[in-house]
């Protein structure tokens, strides 16, 4: 797709799915997922490896590294070390400890130096996002006079609309002026905003540039979203702005979208199917046709996509790709063919195959790619998992559904705030202004909203106010009345 070329980077925190039985594989970090119901509980299992041996191939398989991690009891990674072959003159080894807040919204990364057990570089994060404010990278390095200096960070300031849904949001980078940390500071550098209709769809998204000669932000490009009677996408026109006006460029018509569920186009593409498209381009007066892409999928969620292009008079075939995922789901790969003297030609492949063991863990993964001069694929690497252990959480299954009474409304001094049915896992509780900005953030665990608790509202301003309610299980919105 045209447009995903510009996909601002982003960070999005997602619940382990419902409904899913398959092995997930992410990054050479392997949290594999089993859902069983069993009587009165439906039992969600994290499986986690403790240990991987990788290899490369040259032209035999060579150890590279063991790598050892371990994690604390919500799944989450608390230490990660490398160990390497020093014996290949390879003295890089680190250690990576990883602290959480008792939010688990904040942590630092502290790498460390295996060999001569000096920290040489350190990372912190700041997810804050989960109470609705802001989210923040810092990178550290230790100088030659033992210094700490932050040589790298980038912060997202979010807003919210009345909603709760994301309203905009402003990256400022830190910029050491091509690493010559000659003034080194925290720069503007880009705004999106977010375009909803009643509904929750998101149908305009627009993005400014930070200019930085007068200190404003000036339009950049905009995404104008078409949606079809039953909601899902039909189109996607791509603008620039000119100084003037705003000047189409690129258009996404899509035949058909699947699995679309409103809200943030960003937050759903990855949850869509799109079988058909076509990419037409402004030449100043009419859309010509450009490409145009059909995708078929099958029982294991792998596709195939064929990419055409306009010729003048007629669709010239230009490349198809299998995306493949194995009987389990896990994505093992793609194959790439481009079309050359009338028939598909193989160009490119990037393959994945896995072992499982009796209990569906994944023991091993081989990786490959197409050498073009060798006209097949070969090895690339291999890695090899073991020490197993479970994060276990359970839900009752058929459990009510979620709510929490808010009252008085209109409040003067407090509100009170109830869960309907108690729940054990953390609840992150914002109160929103109508311009989406976060003016109360507080955290508490679910007995004590099943019992209830006040917030203190006497500071606020009167108004309009959304209050946020976010857990593993729901997320609940409610507008209350500030007097």
């Amino acid at each position: 797709m045209l447009f995903m070329a510009i996909l601002p980077a982003s960070l999005t925190a997602q619940a382990l799915p419902n409904k899913q039985t398959k092995n997930i594989y992410i990054r050479g970090r392997q949290p594999i997922q089993v859902n069983a119901t069993e009587a009165a509980h439906t039992v969600t299992i994290l499986k986690l490896h403790g240990k991987s041996e990788v290899y490369q191939w040259h032209p035999n398989w060579v150890w590279q590294y063991e790598e050892i991690t371990k994690y604390d009891n919500k799944g989450r990674l608390t230490l990660d070390i490398q160990i390497t072959d020093t014996i290949n003159h390879d003295t890089s080894a680190k250690t990576v400890n990883i602290y959480f807040d008792a939010y688990g919204s904040t942590f630092t990364e502290k790498y460390i130096d295996t060999i001569s057990s000096l920290q040489l570089y350190q990372m912190d994060t700041i997810l804050n996002d989960l109470h609705g404010n802001d989210i923040k990278y810092a990178g550290y390095a230790k100088q030659s006079n033992n210094e700490w200096i932050l040589d790298s960070g980038v912060v997202y300031k979010l807003t919210y609309n009345s909603s709760g849904l994301e309203a905009s949001s402003q990256e400022i980078d830190y910029n050491t002026n091509n690493n010559t940390f000659v003034n080194p500071h925290w720069a503007n550098t880009l705004e999106i905003n977010y375009i909803y209709d009643s509904y929750g769809n998101n149908v305009a998204v627009q993005f400014l540039n930070y200019k930085t000669s007068n200190k404003t932000w000036e339009d950049s490009a905009q995404w104008v979203i078409d949606l079809n009677t039953t909601g899902s996408w039909q189109s996607i026109t791509i603008q620039g702005w000119n100084g003037a006006e705003w000047v189409n460029q690129y258009l996404e018509d899509s035949a058909a979208w699947n699995n679309w569920k409103g809200g943030n186009i960003f937050n759903n593409f990855n949850n869509s199917e799109q079988t058909f498209s076509i990419e037409k381009r402004w030449n100043g007066t009419v859309w010509i046709d450009e490409n145009r892409n059909s995708t078929t999928y099958n029982a294991n969620g792998g596709n195939i996509v064929t990419t055409q292009e306009w010729a003048g008079n007629k669709w010239i075939n230009v490349i198809k790709t299998y995306n493949m995922m194995d009987s389990l789901g896990n994505r093992n790969g793609f194959t790439a063919y481009e079309w050359s003297n009338s028939a598909w030609v193989e160009s490119s492949a990037y393959l994945l195959n896995y072992t499982y063991d009796d209990s569906g863990n994944i023991t091993q993964a081989v990786s490959q790619f197409y050498d073009s001069a060798a006209g097949k694929n070969v090895y690339f690497s291999k890695e090899e998992y073991g020490d197993f252990s479970d994060y276990t959480g359970i839900k009752q299954a058929n459990q009510p559904q979620t709510q929490i009474s808010l009252y008085p409304n209109p409040a003067t001094e407090t509100i009170h705030l109830q869960e309907n049915i108690t729940s054990s896992g953390d609840w992150y509780i914002s109160v929103i202004n109508m311009q989406g900005q976060v003016v109360i953030s507080e955290q508490t665990d679910g007995n004590k909203l099943s019992a209830g608790i006040n917030i203190p509202v006497n500071n606020l301003a009167d108004g309009i106010y959304m209050l946020r309610a976010i857990s593993g299980i729901a997320e609940i919105c409610q507008k209350f009345i500030k007097e």
